[in-house]
C-alpha cells in the first residue's frame, strides 16, 4: 500500500529539481512503461488507477506478475503525478543512472544544445529507427530525464544508450580520438550525397534549434554536411532534417 507521503514526494518529481534530487523520475503511458519495464532502469513504484487495471488488466498482468511494487490509486492522485492534460492512468517511477562509457557502437547521435523536449524525442524515435543506438546530450541540452522529451521516444528512450557530456565536450572529443568521423548538420553544409565516408564509424551532430551548432563543438566536427532543398520553406525543423540525415547515413554505412 503506498503512503501520502511517498505520492507527495513522487508528484514532485514533474519539477527537475526534484528529480535531480531524489535522483528518479515518473514515465507515463502503458507503451513507453513496457519499454522501461524491460530495461536495466530499475523501476520502484508502478501506479495506475482503478479504471486503467480495469480495461487494461490482460496488459498489465506482464507488469505487475514482476517483483516491483504496484499499487492502484486515485484519478485525483494520478493527475498529482501527471504532466499531461488528460493521463493515461498508469505510470512508473525509476532511479537514474550513472552516465557510462561510450561503447563505440557504429552510429551515435549528439545534440549540441537542444533545447526542445518534443525535437529531442522525435530525434531518439528516429535514432533508434535508423541504427543510432547511441544518443550523447551536450552538457547544455535538454535534461536527459524530461518526462515530454522521453513520451515523444515512444518507448525507444529505453532501447538507446543515453550519455550527457560534459561542459568542455569530453566525450565528443573522445569519439574524434577514437577515430568516428564528426559529421555536423549545417544549413551551409555539403550537400549529403556529395560526402565520401570512407570511416565505419560515425557521429551526427545536431545544433540548437535557433543558433545552430555552438562553437565548441564546430571546432570538432570534420565535415558539415546539408540537406538540399527545392521548396519554398526556408529552413527544416531540426527533428526533421536530423532524421533524414540518419535514414541516408545509414543507409551509406550498410
Amino acid at each position: 500500500m503506498i503512503t501520502k507521503q511517498e505520492l507527495k514526494l513522487y508528484s514532485l518529481l514533474k519539477q527537475k529539481k526534484y528529480r535531480d534530487i531524489e535522483k528518479k523520475f515518473f514515465v507515463e503511458g502503458l507503451r513507453v512503461l513496457r519499454e522501461a519495464v524491460k530495461s536495466d532502469y530499475i523501476c520502484e513504484y508502478i501506479l495506475m488507477t482503478e479504471d486503467c487495471y480495469n480495461k487494461k488488466n490482460d496488459e498489465l498482468a506482464g507488469y505487475i506478475s514482476q517483483k516491483t511494487a504496484w499499487a492502484i490509486i486515485s484519478q485525483k492522485e494520478f493527475e498529482s503525478l501527471s504532466d499531461t492534460k488528460t493521463p493515461q492512468g498508469i505510470g512508473g517511477v525509476f532511479k537514474m543512472k550513472e552516465n557510462k562509457n561510450i561503447i563505440s557502437p557504429d552510429k551515435i547521435l549528439y545534440f549540441d544544445t537542444i533545447s526542445d523536449p518534443g525535437n529531442a524525442g522525435t530525434l531518439i524515435r528516429s535514432a533508434g529507427w535508423f541504427g543510432f543506438s547511441q544518443v550523447v546530450f551536450s552538457a547544455d541540452s535538454v535534461e536527459s530525464y524530461s518526462p515530454k522529451m522521453i513520451r515523444s521516444t515512444a518507448g525507444v528512450y529505453f532501447l538507446c544508450d543515453i550519455l550527457r557530456d560534459e561542459e568542455d565536450y569530453s566525450l565528443l572529443k573522445k569519439l574524434k580520438s577514437e577515430s568516428y568521423l564528426i559529421l555536423g548538420a549545417d544549413m551551409k553544409g555539403q550537400d549529403y550525397r556529395s560526402i565520401d565516408i570512407l570511416e565505419n564509424k560515425i557521429v551526427l551532430v545536431v545544433g540548437n534549434e535557433a543558433a545552430g551548432l555552438s562553437y565548441s563543438a564546430e571546432n570538432l566536427i570534420d565535415k558539415k554536411i546539408s540537406i538540399q532543398g527545392s521548396g519554398i520553406a526556408e529552413s527544416l525543423n531540426v527533428a526533421v532534417a536530423g532524421s533524414i540525415l540518419m535514414s541516408r547515413l545509414a543507409d551509406r554505412l550498410r
